[in-house]
This record gives C-alpha cells, sequence and structure tokens, in this order.
C-alpha cells in the first residue's frame, strides 16, 4: 500500500534579508522532490530589514509556498 504523504514545512523569519537567497534554493529542491507532497509556510515576524519584500519575491507563482506577514515581533 503507497501511502502519500504530506508534509508542511513551517520558517519563521526576522530581520533575515541576506539569508534568504540560500534558505529559498533550499527549499526549492526540496519542493522538487517526488517523494512526498509538500507546503512551505513562511512566518514574516515583523522585520524592519528586506525580509517582507524579498519573501514576496521569492513566492510568487509557487504554488507550494504561502506566507504570513505579522505586523510586528511577537
Amino acid at each position: 500500500m503507497n501511502l502519500i504523504k504530506n508534509i508542511t514545512v513551517l520558517v519563521p523569519v526576522f530581520n533575515e534579508a541576506a539569508l534568504l537567497p540560500g534558505l529559498f534554493e533550499r527549499l526549492d529542491k526540496l519542493a522538487a522532490t517526488q517523494d512526498f507532497n509538500i507546503s512551505i509556510l513562511i512566518v514574516e515576524d515583523g522585520s524592519s530589514d528586506e525580509t517582507p519584500q524579498l519573501i514576496e519575491t521569492a513566492i510568487t507563482g509557487k504554488e507550494k509556498y504561502s506566507a504570513i506577514f505579522l505586523s510586528r515581533n511577537f
């Protein structure tokens, strides 16, 4: 019996603009796997740098990604 595995990866970020390009490169590779269904949820925790804009750019058009943008750091 083959069961399809569904996995959600939760990624909290706060002022991580410098690290996001490498993070998304690794997450894209993970999302491309055929071993399981994956969704990636980015939680942007009120960053004051370019993190929110970089997330928007990186996930646009990628159906496996979604994001929550908080108004401040909690």
